[in-house]
This record gives C-alpha cells, structure tokens and sequence, in this order.
C-alpha cells in the first residue's frame, strides 16, 4: 500500500549522477548544474555551484579534453571564460582550462502562454532562471490571487532569504478594490500594490492560501 512517490525519490537518487554527467573517455557532458564531483578513467571534474540560487559555476576538471556544458532552454544569455561552440544545446569547449567559469544570467522574467489556451489566456507567469513563481494570497494582505495584477513591462526586486531557501520575489503590481455589489455599472477601482511571490515549488507550506501560477496583467499606468 505504498504510495509511488517514495520509491520514485529512491529510484532518482540512485541515478542521479546520469541525470548531472554523461561521460565517454576524455569527452564528459555537464547535464544538471549539481555541486558534485565525477571520477573515473582518470578523469575528474568537480562542480561548485549554488544553482539555482545564482547562475555561476565554477568547473574544475583534469583529464578531460572535450567538455560540454548545457546550455537551459530558459537562458538567453551567457558568459564561460573560454572558447566554444554551440552544438544541440551545449557550449562545447577543446582541450579546456583546469578551470572553467560558467555564468547564466539569472533575472525574474515574465512568461507568456499562446493566446489559443483558453484558461490563461491575457495572463503571465514569473520565473527566475529554472524556477517558477506563484502567488499566494498570505503574502499580499489577504486577497485571492484572481483581485491582483503584475504591471508590464515587469519590475521586479529580488528578495534574498526567502523561507523556501531561494530567493522570493517582490514586483510592481495592483490591486482590484473590493466592491459589496455583485454587479458593478463601472470597472472596479485599481490602486497601485506592491505584490510578493515565491517559488512555486514551496507553495502551501505555511497553512491553507489561495495560489496562483499565472497572473492577470495591468499596464505600468494605472
């Protein structure tokens, strides 16, 4: 009567180094950006990180005379301290340094969906690098997610310490004002707000909240 999700993390955990390197002779892959290290054949590369949190990596390796690095699908921009090319996805480096320097930048961004999804259609979500954002009604006094809107173009604070151990996020936004008609002769009144959200993956963890992934927009003008 065990659930599947227990079994799962096992079975992820014993192969997680597959997930983070591929590896034939000298020639080694990075696949997930993971502080770790790989040894065999006489090869050895070692990875510091605090991916996601940031998006420098630091690679030390010996041994190794191919290097590929993955390049996410999120990133658009990129710095590594050596000569490359780009091949399916990952910047491949020749006879590389014993120390490489990787840098993705990593800075909140609103994601749009195709107009043709009925159900988020107009709205937006935020990520950070590899992580999206919700937003909980606990984090802005009190009001479902649905009576809030993210201002476009996005500006956005990072907020460093967030309870979930990566940073949470703090962007201009407004508010619907609440009304006690249920039908209104006018659109509801809009005052300016300043609207928290934190990473989707630590959401309802500090009691039962309205959540909410993709948000309702209003301009910068309001």
């Amino acid at each position: 009567e065990c659930a599947c999700c227990p079994p799962n993390i096992c079975r992820l955990l014993s192969g997680l180094g597959g997930y983070i390197y591929g590896a034939l002779g000298g020639e080694v892959a990075v696949h997930q950006y993971v502080s770790s290290v790989y040894q065999a054949g006489g090869v050895r590369l070692e990875v510091q990180t605090d991916y996601p949190n940031s998006g420098f990596i630091k690679i030390i390796q010996s041994g190794v005379n191919t290097l590929k690095l993955r390049v996410p699908g999120w990133c658009e921009e990129f710095m590594i301290n050596a000569g490359y090319r780009i091949q399916n996805g990952y910047a491949v480096i020749k006879d590389p340094a014993p120390e490489i320097l990787l840098e993705l930048k990593i800075e909140p961004r609103a994601v749009f969906p195709n107009p043709r999804i009925r159900a988020v259609s107009g709205r937006a979500a935020l990520r950070r690098g590899p992580v999206v954002y919700c937003m909980e009604s606990g984090d802005n006094g009190g009001l479902p997610p649905h009576m809030l809107r993210v201002s476009l173009p996005l500006k956005a604070k990072t907020l460093q310490n967030g309870f979930s151990g990566l940073p949470d996020l703090l962007v201009n936004g407004c508010a619907l004002s609440d009304a006690k008609e249920l039908y209104l002769s006018s659109a509801p009144k809009t005052r300016r707000a300043a609207l928290k959200l934190i990473p989707y993956h630590a959401f309802a963890n500090r009691g039962s909240d309205d959540m909410a992934v993709w948000l309702g927009v209003c301009g910068e003008k309001i």
